[in-house]
Order: structure tokens, then C-alpha cells, then sequence
């Protein structure tokens, strides 16, 4: 079959338990669940995933998932999305980058066709404001690939440093196209690729943070601030803390570090969205393993947005700048189950809606780090990407794929305006 903008086309399966349907069934999608009912995936370690290209319908959420990857059996290992902080998908979901777990990151088309090795690339970054422009880092430089020409383009170089790095593996780009660079894991500074200017520099082993370690540093939406997650605790260099644009500290936002990521509210304000799940004392009060929105000031005002059991993980994903927070949550154990456990979900960024959107089907027990579905929701926040090895028995310790939603077939605008 003729493909899209010369893609070779594939196969739809649609596939539920037991069920399978016509391609154009897609249009009942279009119903979800907010309720707070505990639900198990029936045939969880039975249910097979459909082929590369195939298509299944979650038996309990009725949403679409697609599989757009098959690692098995290749040098891959394993095909997965990188993090929920950084956006798999570029601008206009066209393309997307994917790990693939022999040490490589790929570019793939829209469809999952794998297109080309992108060798040498670290920390890859999708521009905010140009579709085709993929930046990364190496050694001491930022660079930038475009991923039609596959011209490579050195955009700085920073002499002062021996090596850099994006934040740990958790800095993405701000909608204005400027990002966190950390030089020789000591000194951090808001650099802005389009001017190729770099801000104010905040040295880590300077007091009164006096070299305390960092686990990550991530920039606002706006691209006017970051924050730095050192270790638990109140005192300066503890906690996450966030830091102006030229790298003066402003307030501890939280207490302590969690899986987080830059959003925006429902009025557009960028906000930071972050789990508290430490010991210390929960802030807000009450808000025990909870999701919570914090504000990007002195304030640093702190609302409960969802609370889910003690020992569930989440990941975050805001990239869609549309008043959402996406999570996917895993849990050692799965007996007994636990309400949101192996799901994906989002939250209303007022805290008035959740939105149920599928089981991920993925085996966390053998605590594989890759197996952790990593679900990022595109910059236009219309595709969700995740990975799950879909309880697949026999695979390799790294083995899992990765999986589409389209979250614009799927939650059709009308649904949308009705949960605001």
C-alpha cells in the first residue's frame, strides 16, 4: 500500500481480549474513566501485544494503543523513549528520537520507522520553535543536527569547561529554545541556543551550597529560571531550589527530590509539577506521595493536586503547554493490586479532573529501569510515547518497545473542554 509523505504504510490490528475489530472501529474511542476504582488488567501475563505497526484496545480504558518498535530479537535489546522530562516527539510529530539500548539513539518517522543512527549524540533536545532542528551535546560543545539534511552544525563551545551536560539526563529545552548547561558537573548557567548567549553562573561549590551533589537541573517554560535537585532536607543546597536567570537562588520549592517536570497551569502561568514522596514533612500537609503543583516565585505556593499509594513510582510529562500533568506509576509488587498502579494517567493542572488513559502493561518487578514506561506527551500535546515489554516472558533483562497514543483521536477536543 502507498504510505504518507512516502512512509511505507502498515497493517492496523486492532486488538482487545480475544477481540479483533475493523480498523475504523477507532471512532468509539472516545469515552474515559475518572472514577478512583481499583482495576487490574485482565490477562496481564497472557495477552499478547500486537505485532510492529499493530494497534490493541485496552480492555479496560478502551483507548488505542499502537506498537511502534520491535526490539526483539535485534541488537536493540530494547527501543524506548529516553525520559518522561524530555519529549520524544519534535515539534510537529513528525519525528520522534528513541533509545535504543545498545548505547544508540535513533531517529524514527511518526510511524516508528526506524530512519538513521544519530551517532555521537547525547542528551538529544528538540527545538520548541523549529521543527527539524535536533540539538545535543558532546564533550564540551552544544551541537545541532537537522533531521531532514542530517546537517550537523556546532552552536557553542565551551572553553571554559572540559565537559558538559543538559541536567542529568532530566533537562529539556524551554519553549524559547534555551536549556540548562552544566560545565564539569560544578557550574550551571540557562544558555540560549538561538542568540547563543549564556546567562549568569551559579558554582555549586560555592557557599553556602558548598559542593553538595546534585541529582538534576531542568529550566522553566518560559526559560526565566531553573531548578537544582540536591539531596532531602531544608537547608540551603538541599531540597529543589530554584535560581533566577542569571543563577541567584530565589526559595526552596520542595523540601525534597522527586521526579518532576515544568508545565504550565490552566491560565498558562509555568508552573513545576513534582511528587512528594519523602519522609520529611510533606508539603502541603496531608498531600503523602501525592502530585503537587508549585509555583515558580518567591512564594513557592504549593497545591495537592492527586495522591496515590505509598510505594508507587511516577514519572511526569507536561510538554503539551494544555493545563495537563501525564503520569505512569510502577510498583514492585502486584499482588495485591493497587488502585493506579500500571497505569497511565493525567491530571488537570487545577486539580479538577483525572483522567484514566490505559494500563501499560509493563513487568516492573524485576526492577528493570528500562521497563519503567517512561510516558512523554508530545510538545504539541497530541502523542503519548511510552515503553513496555508487555509482560513478555523469555525476554531479555533490557527488552521492551515502544508504544503510541494518539491523544488527539483518543480525547477528542469536545471531551476535553467538557473536564475544564
Amino acid at each position: 500500500m502507498p504510505g504518507i509523505m512516502g512512509v511505507t504504510a502498515r497493517v492496523l490490528f486492532l486488538v482487545t481480549a480475544g477481540l479483533v475489530a475493523a480498523a475504523g472501529s477507532s471512532s468509539a474511542l472516545s469515552s474515559f474513566l475518572t472514577d478512583s476504582v481499583t482495576y487490574i488488567p485482565p490477562n496481564l501475563t497472557t495477552m499478547a501485544p500486537p505485532p510492529v505497526g499493530g494497534s490493541y484496545v485496552d480492555p479496560v480504558f478502551g483507548v488505542m494503543s499502537t506498537r511502534l518498535t520491535d526490539a526483539t530479537g535485534s541488537p536493540a535489546l530494547g527501543i524506548a523513549p529516553e525520559y518522561s522530562q524530555t519529549s520524544s516527539f519534535n515539534l510537529d510529530d513528525s519525528y520522534l528520537v528513541l533509545v535504543w539500548l545498545n548505547g544508540e539513539y535513533h531517529l524514527h518517522d511518526a510511524v516508528g520507522n526506524n530512519i538513521r543512527t544519530l551517532p555521537g549524540v547525547q542528551e538529544p533536545r528538540w527545538s520548541r520553535t523549529n521543527p527539524t532542528h535536533l540539538y545535543y551535546r558532546t564533550g564540551n560543545k552544544i551541537m545541532r543536527v537537522d533531521a531532514v539534511t542530517n546537517q550537523v552544525v556546532t552552536i557553542n563551545t565551551f572553553s571554559q569547561y572540559g565537559s558538559i551536560h543538559f541536567g542529568g539526563g532530566t533537562g529539556d529545552l524551554s519553549d524559547n529554545d534555551r536549556i540548562t548547561v552544566v560545565g564539569d558537573n560544578r557550574y550551571i548557567s540557562i544558555y540560549d541556543v538561538a542568540t547563543q548567549t549564556q546567562f549568569g553562573v551559579l558554582d555549586t561549590h560555592q557557599a553556602p551550597i558548598n559542593g553538595s551533589s546534585f541529582d538534576f537541573t531542568t529550566i522553566t517554560k518560559d526559560g526565566d529560571l531553573f531548578v537544582v535537585g540536591y539531596t532531602n532536607g531544608t537547608n540551603r543546597g538541599q531540597g529543589m531550589e530554584l535560581y533566577d536567570l542569571n543563577g541567584n537562588f530565589v526559595v526552596q520549592s520542595l523540601n525534597s527530590i522527586a521526579h518532576a517536570a515544568m508545565g504550565r497551569d490552566v491560565d498558562g502561568t509555568q508552573v513545576l509539577f513534582a511528587a512528594n514522596s519523602a519522609t520529611l514533612p510533606v508539603q502541603p500537609v496531608g498531600c503523602t506521595n501525592g502530585l503537587v503543583k508549585i509555583s515558580l516565585d518567591a512564594t513557592a505556593t504549593r497545591t495537592c493536586l492527586h495522591t496515590i499509594g505509598w510505594g508507587i513510582g511516577w514519572h511526569f510529562s507536561a510538554h503539551g503547554n494544555d493545563g495537563w500533568v501525564y503520569a505512569s506509576t510502577v510498583r514492585l509488587q502486584e499482588d495485591p493490586w493497587w488502585k493506579y498502579h500500571n497505569e497511565i494517567f493525567r491530571v488537570r493542572a487545577d486539580g479538577s479532573a483525572v483522567e484514566r488513559i490505559i494500563h501499560h502493561r509493563s513487568n516492573y518487578r524485576a526492577q528493570a529501569y528500562w521497563r519503567e514506561p517512561h510516558a512523554n506527551i508530545s510538545i504539541s500535546g497530541k502523542m503519548l510515547v511510552y515503553g513496555s515489554d508487555f509482560h513478555v516472558q523469555g525476554q531479555d533483562w533490557f527488552y521492551v518497545d515502544t508504544y503510541l497514543i494518539n491523544m488527539a483521536s483518543a480525547f477528542p477536543p469536545t471531551a476535553l473542554t467538557a473536564a475544564r
